[in-house]
């Protein structure tokens, strides 16, 4: 399964959710000027991206059987 996540994964804080370019202080650093988190900017990216699969997994859409999916080609019963 893939998950889209979007855009600025690596901008939003993990606490509060907040996305500002001015979080990501360095490469490796990451301070979200709203809420104050700090954290290792990967580690808080990884967070994010958790938090929104489990958004995805959550929604009506991915319940329902809505998620698009590829097409498989061929004819299994050949």
């Amino acid at each position: 399964m893939k998950v889209k996540h979007g855009k600025a994964i690596e901008q939003q804080c993990a606490q509060c959710g907040d996305t500002d370019k001015k979080n990501r202080k360095s490469q490796s650093e990451f301070l979200c000027l709203k809420c104050g988190h700090t954290d290792n900017a990967d580690n808080n990216a990884t967070k994010v991206i958790k938090q929104r699969t489990f958004e995805y997994l959550r929604s009506k859409a991915f319940l329902n059987g809505k998620t698009k999916r590829k097409k498989e080609t061929g004819n299994v019963n050949q």
